[in-house]
């Protein structure tokens, strides 16, 4: 039963601990609470996961980034010797 529950929680890390349960409980026929799942998660260091709200990175801002990288990536030696690059 630990094993099906790790092996569950590592396929899908975003699963949640009831859901895990239920899924316990309707394979093996044993009756086990989300704590139980918590506590078998947490003895082999997996913890709790959510996932993000959005994307990263969107649509628009991917196709002007692609769209500046295009601008100057033949640029001559010359106009990157007067550029000044900085970390903000």
């Amino acid at each position: 039963m630990k094993r099906h529950i790790i092996r569950e929680a590592s396929k899908n890390p975003f699963v949640s601990a009831i859901t895990l349960a239920n899924d316990v409980t309707s394979t093996s026929g044993v009756q086990i609470c989300a704590q139980s799942v918590r506590n078998v998660l947490h003895d082999v260091h997996i913890n709790g996961r959510s996932p993000r709200k959005k994307p990263l990175i969107t649509e628009r801002n991917k196709l002007k980034r692609l769209e500046f990288a295009k601008e100057y990536i033949n640029k001559p030696i010359d106009f990157w010797k007067n550029v000044i690059l900085r970390r903000e």
